[in-house]
């Protein structure tokens, strides 16, 4: 089993679940963050009753609770969604992501995540965060969603310092969400 990540929205997941079986790999789920879920058996529709039956299913088969307690979860994790005031916010939004990896460029403590299909996604280093920050733009709103997790106590806040940092000079966004 391989995991494919890829950007976020039930529909984006599904058509790149479709394009990869297309072009030979086996893709049996689609399935995005807030839980949309779609089975290439059920013909890739978001169905949340058919998942809900297979999860039955699977719970009459196997504990849950063991299944469950193998998967990692960050110490911490937080999403921030920073507001975007601009008339033009998808522009400037464009632009405010690409300002956030230019300035991550110079921070030898930041590298950038192997693959990114929006926004950027930062890995902050032991001693700055120790878990990593993905800003990007919201599909229908003047939003900058970021998510970001971490392996140690206080590192979502020194991630989020950086940020706020990172945007200071930026009038057209509501950075009090970056507050502690």
């Amino acid at each position: 089993m391989r995991h494919h990540r890829f950007k976020r929205g039930y529909k984006n997941v599904i058509n790149e679940a479709i394009r990869l079986n297309q072009e030979g790999i086996d893709t049996q789920l689609a399935i995005e963050t807030s839980g949309h879920a779609a089975f290439k058996e059920n013909f890739f529709l978001d169905d949340g009753a058919y998942l809900a039956a297979l999860i039955v299913a699977y719970a009459l088969k196997n504990p849950l609770s063991k299944t469950l307690n193998d998967l990692k979860e960050p110490l911490e994790s937080e999403e921030v969604r920073i507001k975007i005031t601009n008339n033009d916010f998808k522009e400037y939004g464009e632009n405010v992501i690409h300002e956030i990896h230019k300035k991550a460029e110079h921070a030898p403590y930041i590298s950038f995540a192997d693959s990114t299909f929006e926004g950027v996604r930062l890995n902050f280093d032991s001693e700055h965060g120790d878990g990593w920050l993905l800003v990007r733009m919201s599909l229908h709103d003047p939003i900058l969603p970021c998510n970001l997790e971490s392996r140690k106590q206080g590192g979502v806040e020194t991630m989020k310092t950086w940020l706020k940092e990172a945007l200071y000079d930026k009038t057209d966004l509501d950075l009090s969400v970056l507050e502690a």
